[in-house]
């Protein structure tokens, strides 16, 4: 989809020095901006919102729970259109066939011949990186041909002068971030999101999951006025959708976020505030 960096260093480098917000953007990688905790993130930001301070310091001391098997396919489907170079670098598929025709039976996976060789093959040899099976890369397969047919889909991507970068700001003195999946200079943001559900649903899952947030804050980050969601379902018939936010959406978006970060700054500015006796009361109805 993307120039990969490795066939085309200099034009991105010259995209990244005609950037207009290259101030703002840090050249750092994912494990920095996971990890880095003087700029506010939107995952962070969330933390605080779904459970308070205490559930805040502990997402920031890497006591909480955040991957899943849908964050690694939408992590491995975000590396195949934007960054297909790194899939190999990230991710370590499994080829079983042959050992599960050898054991045979119905459930071949379940014996302890096939996890002494799970262990052996898989284990240690990914050393590290994101196992997926056979079965997940086939439907990653199929959501990359199912996107790569929808001409509207791949344009909005093939348009984007950047992909996967980091921007920061500063909001009346509290330090946020955001990473975008693609930005179109002085114009709009790409966000690639997959989902499980029906994309005819995606307006429920922008409530559920506070999409409207994040895109108020990335477009705040970067001055602009236009997000734009691209969403690919991860099971068949893989269905694509795009999806713009209106004014109103980043407007709620937006007084979520500026109520968040006044909220969490009041706390982070009080570390006399004993988190651990942090609890909840409230009237039910």
């Amino acid at each position: 989809m993307i120039t990969s960096s490795n066939q085309a260093k200099d034009y991105l480098e010259h995209l990244r020095n005609t950037d207009p917000n290259k101030k703002r953007r840090i050249d750092k990688d994912d494990s920095w901006y996971f990890n880095e905790t003087e700029y506010i993130s939107n995952s962070m930001l969330k933390q605080f919102q779904k459970g308070g301070i205490r559930n805040y310091m502990c997402y920031l001391n890497g006591e909480l729970k955040t991957s899943s098997k849908a964050f690694d396919i939408g992590s491995a489907f975000h590396c195949m259109v934007l960054e297909p170079e790194e899939f190999g670098n990230r991710y370590f598929v499994v080829d079983d066939a042959e050992i599960c025709e050898q054991i045979g039976g119905k459930k071949p996976r379940m014996t302890k011949k096939y996890k002494e060789w799970y262990q052996e093959e898989v284990i240690d040899r990914a050393k590290g990186l994101t196992i997926l099976s056979q079965e997940e890369m086939y439907n990653l397969d199929e959501m990359f041909y199912s996107f790569n047919k929808i001409n509207e889909a791949t344009s909005l991507i093939k348009s984007c002068d950047l992909v996967e970068s980091i921007y920061t700001n500063n909001f009346n003195g509290t330090k946020v971030k955001c990473k975008v999946d693609g930005v179109k200079f002085d114009n709009f943001i790409v966000d690639l999101k997959t989902t499980s559900s029906n994309v005819m649903e995606f307006a429920k899952s922008c409530n559920k999951f506070d999409y409207d947030q994040a895109a108020a804050l990335y477009c705040d980050i970067l001055d602009l006025q236009e997000y734009y969601f691209v969403v690919v379902e991860t099971m068949y018939p893989y269905n694509v959708g795009i999806f713009k936010a209106d004014s109103s959406f980043l407007e709620r978006g937006r007084a979520k976020y500026e109520q968040g970060l006044k909220d969490l700054t009041y706390h982070l500015s009080n570390p006399d505030l004993d988190i651990s006796r942090k609890f909840i009361s409230q009237t039910l109805y």
